[in-house]
């Protein structure tokens, strides 16, 4: 019985549907709760070309309010007439959720995607961390080497610089020390003559005393005989 009633249903839904008029150009869409007959011509004597199934784009291209069809063409090309009833402004509910659902598959892939990359992205901030970590290391050893080197570079600049200085202190010694012999072989000289002049003199002295003391005795002796 209930079978039965679903066509007049139908039937009843298709005539109050059958006053709806859609602009040519737009849109539609076939309802979802049925397969529609796409035919030649507006009513049901005309041959069916094919059926479109629920949720099917079509191009709306002329709309007839008398009889309640619409001209359309599908994707594919193919053009034919249906009951204006059938046509939605948009996507039918099924339609629109395996739209929704291949997003939120693609929407979840992306977010796997996204998740992969961050944490090979943390993997690479990681590993370039521990590089940034090695080279400061480096750094600093190359860096402790270079002071080495300096230091070593420097050692023998000291030791240079330093035996210079003992040369020129060295030479400056060696030419006071010519000048003190020189000084020294001044005075033996000096002392010397000195010494001979010393000599000579208490030589002359004494040649002088000796002729000098016997005359004085004897002028004494001869002073005394006379007395």
């Amino acid at each position: 019985m209930m079978r039965r009633s679903l066509p007049a249903l139908v039937l009843a839904i298709a005539i109050a549907w059958t006053g709806v008029a859609w602009p040519q150009g737009q849109a539609g869409y076939v309802t979802d709760q049925l397969e529609v007959t796409l035919r030649r011509g507006t009513g049901t004597q005309f041959a069916i070309v094919r059926m479109l199934p629920a949720g099917t784009r079509v191009e709306i291209l002329e709309v007839d309010a008398d009889s309640g069809y619409s001209r359309v063409r599908t994707e594919q090309g193919t053009e034919g007439w249906l009951l204006s009833r059938y046509l939605m402004n948009e996507p039918a509910a099924r339609t629109q959720l395996a739209e929704l659902r291949g997003r939120l598959d693609q929407a979840l892939a992306q977010r796997g995607s996204a998740g992969e990359m961050l944490d090979a992205m943390t993997a690479e901030r990681d590993a370039l961390q521990g590089e940034r970590d090695q080279l400061a290391r480096d750094a600093s050893e190359l860096r402790r080497e270079l002071d080495e080197l300096r230091q070593a570079a420097a050692e023998p600049l000291q030791l240079r610089e330093r035996n210079r200085a003992l040369s020129e202190r060295v030479e400056t010694l060696e030419r006071e020390l010519g000048e003190a012999r020189a000084e020294a072989a001044s005075l033996r000289r000096n002392t010397q003559r000195d010494w001979f002049v010393a000599g000579a003199a208490v030589l002359l002295l004494g040649l002088a005393l000796g002729l000098v003391l016997p005359r004085i005795r004897w002028r004494r002796r001869s002073r005394w005989g006379e007395l």
